[in-house]
């Protein structure tokens, strides 16, 4: 479509799937805080413009520190709670970043969580990204 960036280059799935997301949804990329992929998730969000948790630059805020640190321990009481305090909705775990015993610890934590709801697998660059929604609290 007329705009998009590399024009003529496929939009993954995973990112045509977040176009789909209501215009005020917020989203985190995990793994976040890896520069690499904070970059790429920052331009991506321009095909899709909903609003990202990541960020990329030669600064950073306390608060992202703090929201990093905090995600360390993801998904736990903490982490959830710093999403929500950022309004996340929905989070993309791309699976390729992860080893594959890291990922599936990740998956086995997430499926303990009720609050997360999976929406799909979509591709995206290097593979497959799993999209979750963070439903409201109490």
């Amino acid at each position: 479509p007329e705009g998009r960036l590399y024009q003529g280059a496929a939009t993954p799935a995973v990112y045509r799937a977040v176009e789909a997301l209501p215009a005020a949804a917020v989203l985190a990329e995990l793994p976040l805080g890896q520069p690499d992929y904070d970059l790429r998730a920052m331009f991506y969000s321009t095909q899709h413009w909903r609003r990202l948790v990541n960020g990329y630059s030669g600064y950073h805020p306390r608060d992202y520190m703090d929201t990093l640190a905090r995600m360390l321990s993801f998904p736990d009481t903490a982490s959830v709670g710093r999403l929500r305090a950022h309004d996340v909705r929905y989070i993309v775990v791309h699976r390729s970043y992860y080893d594959q015993d890291v990922y599936a610890d990740l998956m086995i934590r997430f499926a303990r969580h009720p609050e997360f709801k999976p929406w799909g697998a979509y591709r995206d660059l290097a593979g497959v990204a799993d999209i979750f929604e963070l439903l409201p609290g109490d």
